[in-house]
């Protein structure tokens, strides 16, 4: 590499990461980080001493400490008063025995406490474990484990499912619970109250972990996978100010929760590196959107194409609310229909709409840009400055224009799990990670996505695999055999569908169905409940006798498009 495309972390492992080798795949396997200075020279000003929590808290908090940080419902939080609450809960976090490279799990709905305490462990140098607050006792468990957590920071929504898998923990000290009591947990408003507001940062290099951000599970076990404070910096810079053009006046709004990629994104990278102010809501509504776009003054919008279709179907917001502080919204999380970008920028022309792809591994690495040509809607875009991606075929070589192949990119950030080295293995091909995707390229070096893996389901913004939703259902006396797709819907892309063979001694009946429904209900996240489910004879089979979803997919994509055509 010349010094103009620095090969990330370079040629050593970087000291940072040497008390945590083991966790780390090996270099072998890791896909290219090429971080091209002649494409975004301003990245060379990256300094190796560099620490993420003072850089997103203290620089804002001294340059402009009046300024609006957090805006939540009706309280607001300054820039000054957030360096203070972060410092506090920084201080009780180091009294609790937190140290350098310590996971601390953050598992609550969006609010300011999760942001507090993901910038407080940023700035003492431990590694953020986001959870998604919907999960039950089995996955908190796994993700606590797995990451080998030394605290976990709940609320009052998320205590009791901790709770329930608090015995099975192998490394978590402390269970903290903001917003509640609960016997053998810590108060948070207790711990914090009477720390000091002042906290000198941790002597962290660029090459500091921190974030282990867990996947869905796309091939039925949820990975780590591993973000460094340079990245995090990279990322704010190549998407947060390249493509999304965030200024320190921007207001940024929407619902992903900020355990998911797109969430933490948006609101836990690009204000705080970028000084924006963020708008929180608490649960998602078309009309409590619209209307905080109005009370908050929002400038920049993030949904999932499920949440602004709904939006789309309140009837004349911009009647019933002052939207025009509104000038780009963003989607992310599932394919955003033509007509859905068509619609919205035939409605609202003063507000462009784009349309990014990413993952949790790689967040974002493709994009469609402002002013989008009306030829192209309906395309992912071109790839992210500071990110390359091509299209390929299975032996390696490069596709034609129009031909549909896998998917592949690479650049500043990529996949690197935490502890998975033999997934690690099968997620990069000669230097390129591979994410199970397939798309084309046209003439004019546009992505156009074509398809997923069979076993991945896309339902309003949520990825859920099919093979954990079928081991849940096996478990059912009543279940023989079952295979788990998902079946398209126009509202939220996909639903999940389950065909089953049932046992012997049993009948099909919508008592069943239900029965069925209710016990996945008791063991699965509710958006993996299948919202349909259809007895069968007999389930088409690979040569190995396995169940063959690729092919039970299709089937089922044959049967919605000829009942959408009747």
């Amino acid at each position: 590499m010349s010094e103009r495309k620095w090969k990330w972390p370079g040629e050593k492992l970087p000291e940072a990461w040497i008390p945590l080798k083991k966790y780390i795949p090996p270099r072998e396997c890791w896909p290219d980080f090429i971080w091209d200075f002649d494409e975004l020279p301003e990245l060379k000003l990256i300094p190796y001493r560099f620490n993420l929590g003072e850089f997103a808290v203290d620089r804002n908090a001294k340059r402009f400490p009046d300024k609006t940080a957090i805006l939540y419902e009706d309280e607001k939080i300054t820039y000054g008063e957030l360096e203070k609450l972060v410092n506090r809960v920084g201080n009780a976090l180091l009294s609790l025995g937190v140290t350098l490279n310590d996971r601390v799990a953050i598992c609550m709905p969006n609010q300011p406490t999760w942001i507090i305490t993901a910038l407080a462990c940023w700035k003492i140098g431990a590694i953020v474990t986001p959870m998604n607050h919907l999960l039950k006792a089995p996955s908190i468990e796994y993700i606590a484990n797995d990451a080998e957590v030394k605290v976990i920071v709940a609320s009052c929504e998320t205590i009791d499912e901790i709770l329930k898998a608090k015995e099975k923990f192998e490394t978590v000290k402390h269970i903290v619970v903001f917003g509640t009591e609960r016997r053998g947990c810590l108060r948070y408003e207790d711990i914090t109250k009477n720390e000091s507001t002042h906290l000198e940062p941790a002597e962290t290099t660029r090459f500091q972990i921190c974030r282990i951000l867990y996947t869905s599970g796309t091939t039925g076990i949820p990975k780590g996978a591993i973000r460094t404070a340079d990245q995090i910096l990279a990322s704010s810079y190549c998407h947060g100010h390249k493509i999304l053009g965030l200024t320190r006046d921007d207001v940024l709004g929407g619902h992903p929760y900020f355990s998911f990629a797109f969430g933490s994104v948006n609101f836990t990278y690009h204000p705080w590196l970028r000084g924006c102010a963020i708008s929180i809501i608490r649960e998602f509504s078309p009309e409590k959107q619209w209307e905080l776009v109005e009370k908050h003054k929002i400038t920049k919008l993030y949904v999932v194409p499920t949440a602004l279709k709904l939006m789309l179907k309140v009837e004349e917001p911009e009647k019933k609310y002052d939207i025009r502080s509104l000038s780009l919204v963003q989607t992310a999380g599932d394919m955003l229909p033509a007509e859905i970008f068509r619609e919205w920028r035939r409605r609202f022309p003063f507000c462009e709409i784009i349309d990014s792809l990413g993952s949790t591994e790689l967040e974002y690495w493709l994009s469609t840009r402002v002013n989008w040509p009306e030829n192209k809607i309906g395309s992912i875009g071109f790839p992210v400055p500071g990110m390359e991606s091509m299209v390929i075929r299975e032996d390696g070589t490069p596709c034609k224009i129009g031909e549909v192949g896998e998917l592949v990119t690479r650049g500043i950030w990529g996949v690197l799990y935490w502890k998975k080295a033999e997934k690690q293995v099968e997620s990069v091909i000669n230097g390129w990670n591979r994410m199970g995707l397939y798309a084309s390229i046209d003439e004019d070096g546009v992505f156009w996505l074509k398809g997923r893996t069979a076993t991945l389901i896309k339902y309003s913004g949520y990825s859920i695999v099919g093979s954990e939703v079928a081991a849940c259902l096996l478990g059912h006396p009543a279940v023989r055999d079952c295979g788990v797709v998902g079946s398209p819907d126009q509202l939220r892309g996909q639903i999940v569908k389950a065909y089953v063979i049932l046992n012997k001694g049993y009948e099909p009946s919508e008592k069943l169905v239900e029965e069925l429904r209710q016990y996945c209900k008791e063991r699965l996240e509710f958006y993996k409940v299948p919202k349909a489910i259809e007895f069968v004879e007999e389930l088409p089979r690979t040569v190995t006798g396995k169940v063959d979803i690729v092919a039970l997919a299709e089937i089922e994509r044959q049967k919605a498009q000829t009942k959408a055509e009747k």
